[in-house]
């Protein structure tokens, strides 16, 4: 994983201001905002409007994946009917900055895991999280994969989802257990035993949802709003992969799982499909963010090998 640059300085980033939004913006302030595992994301404070903007820094070799991003969010304002913030624009180098920035529109609220909120509105936010989950989920797309381009694309799930897996797992095969190595790679020749592509639909998927990612409105503790959806990916995904995630780092509760099931049931055997998924998604984290996560790759590869 590339480090992103330092923070930038007040008179750098007014520069970048001035050319991505508003040449006679001054930026006064800035402080970083949580989340950021990859690139580095603070709000810039102007003296004018935009009151706020957030700027998401990379490294000169980001700047493709930042607009991507980009590219991202303006599709998510097109076609799809979840909020997401606005961007003004992908910044190239300039004077005072070696890197790339991405500027976007700063929504008013903080991410879901800072939300002060009481128990009603806990509850509040898991209605609300489970009437957009609904919503991007009835995205049905004509096949598996990107959303946005031709390449990509599978007619199957398992064809999209046994690479993905594969790939985790050799970034990080030397660090794990033999016997977790012999179950990955038993499951990831034998998924089919888990996997029925009749049961599958291809339904438009965030990719990465979970607490950081959710932003909330939560000036009125009982009753919060959810008022924007940041780092998404555009696409076309079985819908238990999100939900598994959304499980595994504890964003949705039973009353989610509850309201969005009313809408699309439960489908058999999917208590073996999610620790899959976890899987995959602690073998990925396992190399983006370290050792930590071995211990739980092992567990979870047992939780695997004991499934029939």
């Amino acid at each position: 994983m590339q480090d992103g640059p330092k923070l930038i300085d007040l008179e750098a980033a007014t520069r970048l201001v001035r050319r991505a939004v508003d040449p006679g913006l001054t930026v006064t302030a800035m402080r970083p905002l949580a989340g950021g595992m990859i690139h580095q994301v603070c709000l810039l404070e102007t003296d004018g409007q935009p009151a706020g903007i957030v700027i998401k820094l990379g490294t000169v070799e980001q700047q493709d994946s930042l607009q991507r991003q980009r590219a991202v969010l303006d599709w998510y304002r097109l076609h799809a009917n979840i909020p997401v913030p606005r961007v003004y624009s992908v910044v190239q180098p300039l004077e005072g900055f070696v890197g790339s920035a991405l500027l976007m529109e700063h929504l008013p609220g903080v991410n879901l895991s800072d939300a002060r909120l009481s128990d009603a509105g806990k509850r509040h936010v898991q209605r609300e999280l489970a009437h957009y989950v609904i919503a991007l989920h009835a995205h049905v797309g004509s096949h598996f994969g990107s959303a946005m381009e031709d390449e990509g694309r599978y007619d199957t799930w398992i064809q999209m989802f046994r690479p993905m897996l594969e790939h985790n797992y050799q970034q990080v095969m030397y660090q794990l257990s033999t016997r977790t190595r012999s179950i990955v790679f038993d499951l990831i020749e034998r998924l089919e035993r888990f996997f029925h592509p009749a049961d599958v639909w291809p339904a438009l998927c965030h990719g990465d949802l979970w607490a950081t990612n959710i932003l909330v409105d939560d000036q009125h503790p009982d009753r919060p709003r959810i008022v924007g959806f940041v780092d998404c990916s555009a696409i076309y995904c079985d819908p238990e992969y999100e939900l598994s995630y959304l499980q595994l780092f504890h964003t949705a509760d039973e009353q989610f799982f509850h309201l969005y099931h009313r809408a699309y049931p439960r489908r058999l055997g999917y208590e073996k499909r999610f620790r899959i998924y976890w899987l995959n998604t602690m073998l990925l984290h396992l190399h983006l963010f370290g050792e930590q996560y071995r211990r739980t790759c092992d567990e979870l590869a047992q939780q695997v090998s004991q499934m029939k």
